[in-house]
């Protein structure tokens, strides 16, 4: 397991975030971004991009302005760092052939699970939760439809 200076991880997060907000806005320059009352498809992802970039700015600033951090150091990888990817690596796999409510209630239930150290019950109840709730926002409340599984004939 490699250690790095807390702080040293701290700024390639935040350098890997901006990235990631640069190409969020990059790819979603092509999209209708629509209005505040009637958002378009590129609306949303430019928004988080935006704010994530902002945020992260933050981070990378903090310091020049008198804020300091923990000095001491981290460590890079570990078994709950292999779990999240992995976590996140299924769900994305199983997007499309699960849905997404079930495919973000997983990933919710093995986080809880692995990462967060809940019981596997308490884990599977917040991954039923999430999944509920991904689907009550999205498609009751904003009326987007979500990917429903093509296991589940959808």
């Amino acid at each position: 397991m490699l250690r790095l200076s807390s702080r040293a991880v701290v700024r390639a997060i935040a350098l890997a975030l901006i990235g990631l907000a640069g190409y969020v806005l990059w790819q979603t320059a092509a999209m209708p971004a629509g209005t505040l009352a009637l958002p378009g498809p590129g609306f949303f992802p430019a928004a988080i991009a935006i704010l994530m970039g902002l945020a992260a700015l933050a981070v990378l600033i903090a310091p020049a302005l008198g804020a300091s951090g923990p000095g001491e150091s981290t460590s890079l990888g570990g078994a709950d760092a292999w779990a999240t990817l992995a976590a996140l690596l299924l769900a994305g796999l199983l997007f499309e052939a699960a849905g997404a409510a079930a495919s973000l209630g997983l990933l919710v239930a093995l986080m809880g699970w692995r990462v967060a150290r809940t019981s596997p019950a308490r884990a599977i109840v917040a991954g039923v939760i999430a999944a509920a709730a991904t689907w009550a926002v999205f498609v009751r409340l904003l009326g987007v439809q979500l990917p429903a599984g093509s296991l589940w004939g959808g």
